[in-house]
């Protein structure tokens, strides 16, 4: 069995680039929530559908 790769993830922000690991967890929720969209406006454009993304009011949960 190969040992599994060790791969470094690094992030543009603000004209700076930073390792992955050393965002918060703040940070690291919002950049996933843009980038799932991302993918997600993307496969829909293959489809010829346009995608829009409302913000929904914050709501107290304890659903992360």
């Amino acid at each position: 069995m190969q040992k599994p790769l060790k791969v470094d993830i690094y992030v543009r922000m603000k004209d700076k680039i930073i390792p992955y690991e050393t965002l918060s967890y703040d940070e690291k929720k919002a950049l996933g929530i843009r980038l799932s969209r991302r993918g997600l406006q993307a496969a829909a454009r293959v489809d010829g559908y346009e995608l829009e993304f409302f913000n929904p009011p914050e709501m107290d949960t304890d659903i992360d």
